[in-house]
């Protein structure tokens, strides 16, 4: 099964580099406001603007994350990866997939990244972390990820928490909190269970209010369009 994952997810990789890297220049305004901006683009994302191909997991031969401006401190490093994340949740919306986004980063080096693929792959497991690892572990040509830190806009559940520990990922970055299914720290603290012989760092609430409008937003356009 992963091996045909693997497959699917390379079919639209592309010019991913270009792609990756494609809002990160001088021009790019960092921040709330760029946020907002960047999600007013959402629509544009796919035919003009930022140029992406496809929302699947991409494997971008190590693009680089920051090739023009560095970050000024590390809570704008931070901002900066997690705006791919909501870039990648709201792509994943117009898809008619669930808002969730992910990116894989190590050092100054993107991985992967990924949305939800749920609905297309048929595929219950097929979250935006999954793929996105998944697509990582092949950029790398590794089968762990040591060093490196995952940023995506909802808490992972306990499934991706597992393959997170998996991965031997550093560290993990989450927007909004999932009170149902989170496995960081909500519904059960996975990274903290006794007797792990890898422990991942773990932060929460970045962008959480942008990633929750998303969800909200989402799910809201569901229940007006069901019948009643």
């Amino acid at each position: 099964m992963r091996g045909s994952r693997i497959q699917q997810n390379l079919l639209l990789s592309g010019n991913s580099g270009l792609c990756l890297t494609a809002g990160l220049g001088e021009s790019e305004i960092c921040g709330s406001n760029a946020l907002v901006a960047q999600l007013d683009r959402a629509p544009d994302y796919g035919s003009g603007g930022w140029g992406f191909e496809s929302s699947r997991a991409r494997h971008p031969l190590m693009a680089l994350l920051f090739p023009l401006r560095p970050p000024a401190s590390p809570q704008e490093r931070d901002q900066r990866i997690m705006e791919l994340a909501l870039r990648e949740a709201q792509l994943a919306a117009d898809r008619d997939e669930v808002p969730v986004g992910a990116v894989v980063v190590r050092g100054n080096e993107i991985l992967a990244r990924a949305g939800n693929r749920v609905e297309e792959l048929k595929d219950a497991t097929a979250h935006a972390e999954m793929l996105a690892l998944t697509s990582a572990f092949e950029a790398a040509g590794e089968k762990r990820l040591v060093d490196a830190e995952l940023f995506v806009t909802l808490e992972p559940c306990i499934q991706c928490a597992g393959a997170i520990l998996h991965a031997r990922l550093a560290r993990v970055v989450f927007g909004a909190t999932d009170p149902k299914f989170g496995g960081v720290v909500s519904l059960t603290q996975i990274f903290e269970l006794d007797g792990l012989n890898h422990r991942v760092l773990h932060e929460g609430g970045l962008f959480a209010d942008e990633s929750a409008s998303l969800l909200r937003d989402f799910f809201r356009a569901k229940r007006k369009a069901s019948p009643s």
